[in-house]
């Protein structure tokens, strides 16, 4: 970027924009982990059905088969993915600025150690990505 020789620094554009990538992944894995809970619970259930009925019947009530499981697996990705695309589109027509002092007291606040791991400012309003 401009005046830095590290190509490891962002503009603030970038930076937000990978704030926000990284949040929404953040929200997409936890929405397959609800899945998976879902998934857990459901085949519970399924034991406890099997126990009293025959396995015909079990076949015909399980509603999470690895095909609807592989379904809404790649829906909630594609549905994540969308959404970093469209707002990557909207923030291309913004200009941003870095107010330092919040972007720090941000950093340095301890709900949000996985932030700090992932940016850190570099010299004044140059932000880095971790490797």
């Amino acid at each position: 970027m401009k005046g830095s020789k590290d190509d490891t620094t962002l503009s603030s554009h970038q930076a937000v924009q990978l704030i926000v990538q990284r949040n929404i992944t953040k929200l997409f894995k936890s929405l397959l982990d609800v899945m998976d809970d879902v998934k857990q619970q459901n085949s519970s259930m399924l034991l406890k059905v099997s126990r009293e009925t025959n396995m015909k019947y079990v076949q015909d009530i399980n509603y999470l088969t690895p095909e609807m499981m592989d379904h809404i697996r790649k829906k909630v990705l594609d549905l994540g993915n969308e959404s970093i695309r469209e707002i990557s589109t909207i923030m291309d027509c913004f200009e941003l600025k870095v107010n330092e002092k919040k972007l720090e007291n941000l950093l340095t606040n301890k709900n949000n150690r996985k932030v700090t791991k992932s940016v850190r400012i570099q010299g004044s309003g140059h932000w880095g990505e971790e490797k």
